[in-house]
């Protein structure tokens, strides 16, 4: 029996992501993710997935043709859920997330996708002339804040708070913008302003403790910036977080 080893990636970046920005800069995202694992690992294979709970067309399509152009295994979990849902099957616990048979659908729907390509012998992803990604994901990080407000301690090179109102300024410049933080289930919300104007709120509050990267913004003028990150003091209404915090490491932002 032949034995083949296979290195691959799945690629799995749509519905939470797409929420902050339009098609061009996720594209912009998706592509730089594709070129990244291909420079680092240039005989692996990607999946590309289209989450069961993208709707939306315009984002779907750069996924698509974006998979099609880096000759990615591309599946399509939105159109195999809603043909699943067609025979009434619940596959989410929430319309969203996928329920134990939602899940044991995309496992299944990787074994295949690989399962074809070894069989047909697929010739893996590969690094072509770019579409939108005209430049490397070269981040910057920034790791002290220009101000501090409040109370804060200092603990594993995070700047911690579970003071409402507390805040950290950062100054930048670049066209992108993310943060360095902790999640975890004691996460809060955090009020982010970029020039003294209200962008979002962020949680932090997630199941499993970890370093995590945040997306901001993107599409800002190409010049100097204050951000400023301020703790609401509040949680996810639906979690049970006795005292929430906020932690921050650093700013990274690219051009």
């Amino acid at each position: 029996m032949r034995l083949h080893r296979i290195v691959f990636f799945i690629l799995i970046f749509g519905e939470n992501d797409r929420k902050y920005m339009n098609e061009a800069h996720f594209a912009f995202y998706y592509e730089s993710l594709i070129r990244k694992i291909k420079q680092l690992y240039p005989e692996a294979e990607i999946i590309t997935i289209t989450e069961n709970c993208l709707n939306q067309e315009a984002f779907a399509k750069r996924i698509e043709n974006l998979s099609t152009h880096y000759h990615t295994n591309h599946i399509d979990m939105h159109s195999i859920f809603r043909q699943q849902r067609d025979k009434n099957t619940p596959l989410t616990s929430d319309g969203v997330h996928p329920n134990q048979q939602g899940y044991q659908i995309y496992a299944d729907a990787i074994y295949n996708a690989l399962h074809q390509g070894v069989s047909h012998f697929k010739q893996p992803a590969y690094l072509t002339e770019p579409i939108a990604a005209k430049r490397e994901l070269d981040f910057i990080e920034i790791k002290q804040p220009h101000v501090i407000q409040g109370k804060f301690i200092k603990s594993n090179n995070y700047f911690l708070t579970e003071e409402t109102g507390s805040s950290l300024s950062y100054v930048f410049k670049g066209s992108n913008l993310g943060i360095n933080t902790f999640v975890g289930r004691a996460g809060g919300f955090i009020a982010v302003y970029i020039d003294g104007k209200f962008v979002r709120n962020v949680s932090t509050w997630w199941p499993i403790q970890k370093n995590r990267m945040l997306y901001i913004a993107s599409g800002l003028t190409n010049e100097e910036h204050t951000v400023t990150f301020v703790f609401t003091g509040k949680a996810p209404a639906n979690k049970s977080v006795k005292q929430p915090a906020m932690s921050i490491s650093s700013i990274v932002t690219f051009d």
